[in-house]
């Protein structure tokens, strides 16, 4: 895809080209049209090729270089656009949010002319110019969009608001002991060499899970601080495993809702929170109450408590706590045991 703005002018009057070719001979890529507004954002897909003009237009064609639409007005100009099958996201130069499906019919607004601009607040005040750096998709299809400032949020229909998934620049990520741990400038090979260290590290792939994908999208976290004293750096390593965990729970990722459950019953461990862990075992241990599940997101509960109890076994203020739940444990998996012999 190649865009030659102000390709030729006639009277004053330019005309932009937008050019596509194909790598294949024959196909049907192979195309060139004329566009009366400057280019300002393309985007495309297997289905479509989005076009967004500096004059408020927007343009949607087919591989084939077919108009799909007339060109769409706007009331300012799109910064970034996207799409996934048939739904586009995109926000305007003045902070204006569009979902639309696109059908046979035409366009359908399913979000319109929504304001975003509380998204793109700054705690620095007028000194820190933040952007929409990005616009998409989850994996389970909610819009995302990405800031300069390095936030990144998803639309809740049930809500009917923006959810805050992360934030690289919160002031308690930057005090606790999680902060630059994911910038994106950091490489993928140590990254991977250093989570392989932790027993309870994520799960190697090829693709980063829901939330881990949202962090790299954001931009570059802030560098650990030094001076902080070691009572506020514990309690901000909570409060921040805590809102990863919720962020997990919403984008359904199992893995790193279990990774960042683990994760705060460590540091609950290490400040002999008895209290706080005994919560947390309570409910991965389970009961017979209706409602209870033995699993969470996929994850094997029963598997997260063993896990979680030889975090507890490491602080010897707990050992009373520990024994109890590992009584229990062993308790419940000899009357499984009877059970399925019974069965048998």
């Amino acid at each position: 895809m190649a865009v030659h703005n102000n390709y030729k002018t006639f009277n004053r009057r330019s005309v932009h080209l937008l050019k596509c070719q194909s790598s294949e001979k024959g196909q049907r890529g192979n195309w060139h049209t004329l566009l009366s507004g400057e280019v300002g954002a393309v985007r495309a897909s297997s289905r479509y090729l989005l076009v967004a003009c500096k004059d408020a237009t927007f343009n949607v064609f087919t591989p084939a270089g077919q108009r799909r639409f007339p060109p769409i007005m706007l009331p300012a100009p799109l910064s970034k656009i996207d799409v996934d099958g048939d739904t586009v996201a995109a926000v305007t130069d003045t902070a204006r949010f569009f979902l639309w499906e696109i059908l046979e019919s035409g366009l359908k607004a399913v979000m319109r002319n929504e304001c975003v601009a509380s998204l793109l607040w700054s705690s620095q005040g007028e000194d820190e110019n933040v952007t929409v750096e990005k616009v998409g998709f989850s994996e389970n299809k909610k819009p995302v969009i990405v800031t300069s400032a390095g936030k990144a949020y998803i639309y809740s229909d049930e809500v009917g608001a923006w959810l805050k998934m992360t934030d690289q620049g919160d002031s308690i990520m930057a005090i606790s002991s999680y902060a630059g741990t994911n910038s994106r400038k950091r490489d993928a090979a140590a990254a991977a060499a250093e989570a392989s260290k932790s027993k309870f590290a994520l799960a190697s792939s090829t693709a980063l899970p829901p939330l881990a994908s949202l962090s790299r999208l954001a931009a570059p976290s802030l560098a650990p601080l030094h001076d902080v004293p070691s009572n506020f750096r514990s309690m901000a390593d909570l409060a921040h495993c805590e809102a990863q965990r919720i962020s997990a729970e919403y984008l359904k990722s199992g893995r790193e809702y279990k990774f960042w459950l683990l994760a705060a019953v460590k540091h609950h461990a290490r400040a002999a929170n008895a209290d706080k862990l005994r919560e947390i075992l309570n409910d991965l241990m389970g009961t017979k109450e209706e409602g209870w599940s033995p699993t969470v997101l996929g994850e094997d509960k029963k598997a997260m408590l063993k896990e979680a109890l030889q975090l507890v076994a490491s602080n010897v203020e707990l050992q009373r706590l520990f024994a109890e739940f590992n009584d229990l444990l062993d308790a419940n998996t000899d009357d499984l045991m009877d059970v399925q012999g019974a069965l048998e």
